[in-house]
């Protein structure tokens, strides 16, 4: 069949376009495939009809009845949506499934109250009681007496030290603003069970340092332009990192170091959104001859730079 100049039709969710082909054209072509933007486009290259030679009447009413079938056949399509995904097949004929990209909630925006009832400047503040609707600006605090909660707090330009200390809560703050070169807004170090549930740690430097600690747990956290050296630096430490979102940070959503004769180092990392952090969204640095088990599960990555995960053994 030669196939003279025809049209194709494409029809999708956002754009309806003619391209006219003006040579012969002896492909097979399928009927239609699916778009990047995952709508329907149909094309119809050839379906049995040649429009040559036929009265310009004829072949207007021809044109509007295919511009139909397409449309009928897009709305078929958008109502049947796909529900897995093809496997690849190797070249020993074995098929091996893709995963279903997991369906990850990005925590909630941190809202603090308008009227903050403590405000610190510039001071040295030692906090040893539970803590609620404060605003320090330019302080240097401690956090050294267990069962602390501190809440809906605003921490701006200021560092934290959380040491030799367990059970403390640091829930629905904003931890934003400390650019000191290599060091962090907040330093856990030498404590356990330290719970970060739905803060905001935004424009550090770093975001949160842990050192020699235990059971530090990070849950529905936002880390977002922690620019200098990573939103979460881990060392020598047990860590749990579920639920939070990383974006925009450099050079490392999470960064785990690890020194054999240093002391153990085991990281649970789920169920966790990284978006366009600049280099390697996880990094775990020094780690040859690691003998803890950490596990990287369940994780959304996208639009890293470098590598979504890097395990280094000779950094």
């Amino acid at each position: 069949v030669n196939l003279l100049p025809f049209r194709i039709y494409e029809f999708s969710m956002k754009q309806y376009r003619v391209i006219h082909i003006d040579k012969p054209n002896t492909d097979t072509y399928n009927a239609c495939n699916r778009s990047n933007n995952g709508a329907l486009t149909m094309c119809l290259h050839h379906v049995g009809i040649a429009i040559k030679q036929i009265p310009a009447r004829t072949k207007l009413l021809l044109e509007m009845a295919l511009s139909i079938m397409v449309l009928m056949a897009g709305a078929c399509s958008d109502s049947a949506p796909e529900t897995s995904i093809p496997g690849i097949m190797t070249s020993d004929g074995t098929e091996h499934s893709i995963p279903v990209p997991p369906d990850i909630p990005a925590p909630k925006p941190v809202s603090l109250p308008l009227q903050l009832q403590d405000i610190y400047r510039d001071e040295t503040v030692a906090i040893d009681s539970d803590t609620d609707s404060a605003k320090f600006e330019n302080c240097l605090i401690t956090i050294k007496t267990p069962e602390v909660r501190i809440t809906r707090s605003e921490f701006i330009n200021s560092r934290i030290f959380i040491e030799s200390v367990s059970d403390v809560v640091l829930s629905d703050c904003i931890v934003r603003d400390y650019p000191v070169h290599e060091e962090a807004a907040v330093n856990v170090y030498d404590s356990h069970d330290i719970l970060f549930e739905h803060n905001c740690m935004t424009n550090n430097s770093i975001g949160v340092s842990v050192a020699e600690s235990q059971d530090i747990v990070f849950e529905s956290n936002i880390f977002k332009n922690n620019y200098q050296h990573n939103a979460i630096a881990i060392y020598k430490s047990s860590c749990e990192i579920a639920g939070n979102l990383f974006e925009h940070n450099f050079p490392h959503g999470i960064l785990v170091h690890f020194i054999p004769d240093h002391g153990s180092t085991a990281i649970l990392i789920h169920d966790n959104i990284f978006n366009m952090n600049i280099e390697d969204s996880i990094n775990f640095e020094d780690w040859s001859g690691a003998k803890d088990e950490s596990v990287i599960s369940n994780n959304i990555i996208t639009k890293t730079n470098w590598a979504g995960i890097n395990i280094e053994y000779n950094s």
